[in-house]
């Protein structure tokens, strides 16, 4: 396989998962940008908006739509960081921690649907390779 075929075997599948999972997060009434969003600040914290921004891989304006809808659902709630009153943090809510572990079953299901005839050993060989990949080109 070149690499071109790689880089397009990997584009399609993600396109597909990404498909199920926001159908899937749109019947419980979540975009998948805003599931993101709560799924890296229960993995990482309170966090400052710029950094939320680098890892959901939107820009600043987009990022502040997010976190302005999740706030008024009182899923994530924001702040000034004390080490630079000019920086805003975000935080994760009781109720974001909630409602992304719902999410979160929702997802898996969706994932595991899409990929009924992947065998556990082969989904682990496969997290095992991307999380190679993720480590040595710089995940976000």
């Amino acid at each position: 396989m070149k690499m071109i075929e790689t880089y397009e075997a990997i584009r399609e599948i993600n396109l597909l998962l990404q498909v199920a999972v926001a159908e899937a997060l749109a019947r419980h009434n979540l975009r998948t940008d805003h599931y993101n969003a709560l799924r890296i600040l229960c993995r990482n914290g309170r966090m400052r908006m710029g950094e939320l921004a680098s890892q959901l891989l939107l820009d600043d304006s987009r990022t502040t739509r997010t976190v302005d809808a999740l706030e008024d659902e009182g899923l994530v709630e924001r702040g000034h960081d004390p080490a630079d009153r000019r920086a805003l943090l975000v935080a994760i809510t009781r109720q974001g921690r909630k409602r992304e572990r719902e999410a979160t079953t929702v997802a898996e299901r969706a994932i595991a649907n899409a990929l009924p005839w992947l065998p556990d050993r082969e989904r682990a060989a496969m997290n095992r390779m991307l999380a190679t990949l993720r480590s040595r080109m710089g995940s976000p």
